[in-house]
């Protein structure tokens, strides 16, 4: 027996509730970013010494994920990479990008071992969404752990670091669920009529 108009519309109205309530409580979109700092460096990978030498340390990470199992609030990396002059590709090892929340306006990319850190006043109100590029100074590291051993620096020039999105956007589920009930919605009234 098919549902009386009434409880059709009871049953539509139910539906948009809920698709309402998972569109309001729930963030509308994950945003993958990369985030990228190049300039050159003097310290070490493993055991290689660096002079001078240019580097490009790339990372991505779901914005939607953020923690703060590290103290401050921080991206996990989804990838993270360290390009080095004639050097094999380095991984760090459980890499976290954060941005401090103190007088410093730094940005720091963090290991198991250590982090490094990279201040600007352009970071002042930065939020882990695009930016730059952006001018930075080396401020202070302790060893991060890579594949390739531990990856430190003593000193840099021309920094720049960029954060932009990496792609295409990824819907979340109550994003998806609000779209599957308006697509309900809209086959029960064209059925209706």
């Amino acid at each position: 027996m098919p549902p009386t108009p009434r409880r059709r519309h009871a049953l539509v109205a139910i539906l948009i509730g809920l698709g309402i309530l998972f569109a309001v409580t729930a963030p509308a979109r994950a945003v993958i970013m990369t985030y990228t700092l190049t300039g050159n460096i003097t310290g070490s990978l493993g055991a290689n010494n660096l002079s001078n030498t240019p580097f490009t340390w790339t990372q991505t990470g779901d914005t939607i994920a953020l923690t703060t199992d590290i103290g401050e609030p921080a991206v996990p990396a989804l990838t993270s990479t360290i390009q080095i002059a004639a050097l094999p590709l380095a991984t760090p090892i459980t890499a976290f990008f954060t941005v401090a929340r103190d007088a410093f306006d730094a940005i720091y990319f963090h290991g198991p071992l250590g982090y490094i850190v990279f201040t600007s006043v352009e970071l002042d109100a930065y939020d882990f969404l695009a930016i730059g590029p952006v001018s930075v100074d080396f401020f202070g590291s302790s060893a991060v752990s890579t594949d390739q051993g531990p990856f430190t620096i003593a000193g840099a020039t021309n920094l720049v670091f960029t954060a932009a999105e990496a792609g295409a956007t990824i819907p979340e589920p109550a994003s998806l669920a609000l779209f599957a009930t308006g697509l309900f919605g809209l086959g029960l009234r064209r059925r209706r009529g």
